[in-house]
Order: C-alpha cells, then sequence, then structure tokens
C-alpha cells in the first residue's frame, strides 16, 4: 500500500480512490482541511459504490489492504458524507468531520459493505443526513472509539442523529 503525506492547508478536493490502496496522513498538530465545495461530492470516496449507493458506473475490486486516514479535516460536502468507504477496510484515526450534508445516508461519514472500519480519537459534529446525519453503517462492521459526536441534526421523519448501524451492521461504540 502507498502512503500520502499531507502538509497543513486547505485543499479543495473530491477525492476518488478506487481499487487503489493508499493511506492518506496529515502533518501532525497541524490543521489539513479537504474542502468538498459544497457540491454533491464527498471530500473523500474510496471503494466502489455499486447496486444503488452512490452509484455513479465506475468499478472496481475490493480493496483488501488497510486504509489508514489520519489528522484529516473532511468539510462542506453537498449531498453525500464528507467520507464515503465501501467495499474497503480502513482505520480512521485524529480526523474530524464538520459542516457536511449527506443525501440518504450518513451526513459526515457513510461506510457500505465493508468488513472494517474503525474509528478511533476523532469528532464528528455539525453534520446533516436523512439516515446517520453523523455517521452511518450499512452492511459494514467496525468500531468506533474515543470518539465525540454531537450537534448532528437529521431530517423530519429520519432517525440516526449520531449514528445509524442498519442492514446487518455489527458496530461497537466505545468510549
Amino acid at each position: 500500500a502507498d502512503t500520502l503525506y499531507v502538509s497543513a492547508g486547505t485543499y479543495d478536493e473530491n477525492i476518488r480512490l478506487i481499487d487503489k490502496s493508499v493511506s492518506i496522513i496529515g502533518e501532525e498538530d497541524e490543521e489539513i482541511i479537504i474542502d468538498a465545495g459544497g457540491n454533491s461530492l464527498p471530500a473523500l470516496k474510496i471503494g466502489e459504490f455499486a447496486g444503488g449507493f452512490y452509484n455513479d458506473g465506475q468499478t472496481g475490486e475490493y480493496i483488501a489492504d488497510v486504509i489508514i486516514l489520519q489528522n484529516l479535516i473532511f468539510t462542506n460536502s453537498g449531498n453525500e458524507a464528507g467520507l464515503s468507504i465501501s467495499q474497503s477496510n480502513a482505520i480512521i484515526e485524529d480526523c474530524i468531520f464538520e459542516g457536511n450534508i449527506g443525501g440518504d445516508y450518513g451526513g459526515g461519514m457513510f461506510v457500505s459493505n465493508s468488513d472494517s472500519v474503525v474509528v478511533n480519537n476523532s469528532i464528528i459534529r455539525n453534520n446533516e443526513g436523512q439516515r446517520g446525519a453523523g455517521v452511518a453503517y450499512y452492511n459494514s462492521d467496525g468500531s468506533i472509539n474515543n470518539t465525540t459526536i454531537e450537534a448532528n441534526y437529521v431530517l423530519s421523519g429520519y432517525s440516526g442523529y449520531g449514528v445509524h448501524a442498519y442492514s446487518g451492521s455489527d458496530l461497537d461504540i466505545n468510549n
């Protein structure tokens, strides 16, 4: 697996990693912002989203290697979660998900069809969405550890202000 080291700054990006194992590590004690620009794409999309979830015709293989995301801020997505992960394994550490507006699933983060997505020592706040305004796990396993989840907003008639795990997801939450 490759690793990309990112220096302090604001990056106006909509990054897509399809069938590529690339870890992204932000410079420690610096502010590394990945700003989705308020459009209909996440700041970072990892994996293939077939079967109706954000499927835009891409093809790809399951990413078996563990992708590490560390010291990053995901913000300003417009109609998808700030971070979308599918058919992948990831460890997310010391990240912030803030000010994202998700569509149907997950405002801050959406995980689907993944074996292990672990979130450690992160902040998920001030995001909006229909199901799981903070984070949504669909048919996925993982854990959320020592993470602050607060002030996320779900649209009327939907559920999961902070976390929404469904369709066979096995999610442990520990603080």
